[in-house]
């Protein structure tokens, strides 16, 4: 393998700009018995029905606490997704993606239970819970590939995350060098020095940093200066639109030089599409990752050695890698 390929752990979490406040829960039911009109019918019911939004309170409530139970009991389990090289195909590491199969109800998007769980004040449960699965199973790994986990905002309120990082390398006993921290550019709006500190700390401590869905977040320049990142993740929302606008060409092709120019590597995420994988070749792209690539799924033996086969000329899997990734039990 070559040297400085790495493994990228990201808790999913297509909610990253969640409230900070769960909404009141819906009191509409008791305002409603308190007001209603003593009943003379001695047929009438107790109680009465649910109405449809009553109804969805009490699911709300139902989810947050089989979440709390499945976070306090370790229920979560881990999916992962490879990242490579653009233009040689060479595994560069994976990102990992939190997952929850609801007892009695199936799976539950993340898109669902990471706001809920940042509503909760459940994010740093949660994160620490994906830190030490993610750095123990790396450690595990027949190859040194670097792990990086997305953390919630939330963690910048305070200065506990740097703490959160050191715990779950000294009880994985992964390296440092081994790990690497995403973020959004959210964390640098309400929070910015602490941010700073923080992710100054990490990389003094040796972990990698990664700016997750840059160019849609509140972009600024100055963190870009003041912040050592070693990664740009460019949003899935640039990549689906190449070949088809002009101005998204444009600004994917500046994210390149400007990466370039930061001595920052530059990852394309979402690539779903020959055409687009093509496009980013020709800019000179440095990872992409995305279901052309490889989709999420548990990183058993026979999936690893898939993905860290060295002899893939090319990026795209082609057909026959392809249905062995899909006959892989997940």
């Amino acid at each position: 393998m070559p040297h400085g390929s790495s493994l990228s752990l990201n808790v999913s979490r297509p909610g990253k700009g969640a409230e900070r406040q769960i909404a009141a829960e819906d009191d509409g039911a008791d305002r409603r018995a308190a007001s209603a009109e003593p009943s003379t019918d001695d047929d009438a019911p107790t109680s009465l029905p649910l109405l449809p939004e009553d109804r969805v309170s009490a699911n709300r409530r139902e989810l947050e606490r089989d979440l709390r139970e499945a976070l306090d009991a370790g229920q979560l389990h881990l999916h992962w997704q490879p990242i490579v090289n653009c233009l040689t195909g060479v595994l560069q590491r994976f990102e990992a993606l939190v997952r929850w199969d609801r007892p009695g109800c199936g799976k539950v998007s993340p898109g669902t239970f990471v706001p809920i769980a940042e509503a909760l004040g459940l994010h740093k449960q949660l994160d620490t819970w994906v830190l030490r699965a993610a750095c123990a199973e790396a450690q595990r790994w027949t190859q040194p590939f670097r792990a990086a986990v997305n953390v919630s905002a939330y963690w910048f309120e305070g200065e506990d995350l740097s703490y959160a990082v050191e715990a779950a390398l000294h009880e994985t006993g992964l390296s440092p060098s081994r790990l690497e921290i995403e973020v959004t550019e959210r964390v640098f709006i309400d929070n910015a020095g602490n941010a700073q500190r923080e992710l100054a700390q990490l990389k003094a401590v040796g972990v990698g940093l990664s700016l997750d869905d840059f160019g849609t977040g509140y972009s600024s320049m100055s963190y870009l200066r003041t912040i050592p990142f070693d990664r740009l993740k460019l949003d899935r929302l640039f990549i689906e639109n190449l070949g088809t606008c002009r101005r998204t060409e444009a600004i994917t092709r500046a994210v390149l030089q400007l990466g370039a120019g930061l001595d920052m590597t530059v990852c394309a995420e979402g690539v779903a599409h020959q055409t687009q994988l093509e496009i980013l070749q020709a800019y000179c792209c440095d990872e992409v990752q995305g279901y052309l690539i490889g989709r999420p799924g548990p990183l058993t033996p026979e999936r690893f050695a898939l993905h860290t086969r060295l002899d893939r000329s090319s990026l795209f899997m082609g057909p026959e890698l392809l249905e062995a990734d899909a006959r892989i039990p997940a």
